[in-house]
């Protein structure tokens, strides 16, 4: 296929799957436009979770509460903890970033794009 992927930042079917769909960007080798797409995609995954799967919305925000706990890396906003300091390495370039995730059963992505935001 000649348009996949698609870097257009919106949920898109991986072609050939009905289970798997995709969110992907360009990105410039600078860190800081990595990790903007990086919580647009998972901005838009949320989004589009919500929208289709609300027991799945449950159960990783259940899982990442209980990860930060087990971590001791919670927010505030629940929990005052201590977070230990991470040693994070810069990496030097960035090509593309897409985020992959499995499909809702019911979602409309087989469909063609009828607005600007198809899945939310």
């Amino acid at each position: 296929m000649d348009d996949y992927p698609i870097f257009d930042g919106e949920c898109h079917a991986i072609p050939g799957s009905t289970e798997y769909g995709y969110i992907a960007h360009k990105v410039t080798a600078e860190l800081a436009d990595l990790q903007e797409r990086i919580e647009q995609e998972v901005g838009k995954y949320a989004e589009y979770l919500y929208a289709y799967d609300k027991e799945e919305v449950l159960e990783i925000l259940k899982d990442v509460m209980r990860a930060q706990i087990r971590c001791v890396c919670t927010p505030e906003r629940y929990q005052i903890v201590h977070r230990p300091p991470w040693v994070v390495g810069a990496l030097a370039q960035y090509g593309t970033v897409c985020l992959k995730f499995k499909r809702a059963k019911k979602d409309n992505l087989d469909e063609p794009l009828k607005s600007c935001s198809r899945c939310c």
